[in-house]
């Protein structure tokens, strides 16, 4: 059964300590991304920069499950939501076109 595509776009606080809680999340973050990532359930991954490229202020990730339930779990899991470094969380259903299949 052909799995679902869901785009998730976390959006970093903006409060004084933001910086610092994602300096201090970032290292459980990358652990949970990459146990993802082998599970086969985060194909793609962005952080998304300030103009100047000079600091982080969200991340993007695409995400290939069997429902929105898993969604859910990934986010439940996920170190900048439960760390409080993602303010805003938006999640998207999406269709990678077969040129850029996964």
């Amino acid at each position: 059964m052909p799995k679902d595509t869901y785009v998730v776009i976390g959006y970093d606080a903006t409060d004084a300590d933001a910086p610092q809680r994602r300096l201090d999340a970032r290292p459980d973050h990358l652990t949970a991304m990459q146990a993802s990532k082998d599970a086969g359930v985060v194909k793609l991954a962005v952080a998304l920069q300030n103009e100047a490229g000079t600091a982080s202020i969200g991340s993007i990730v695409l995400l290939e499950v069997n429902n929105y339930d898993d969604v859910q779990a990934y986010l439940d899991a996920e170190p900048y939501v439960s760390r409080g470094v993602w303010e805003t969380v938006k999640v998207h259903r999406g269709a990678v076109p077969p040129l850029f299949s996964l």
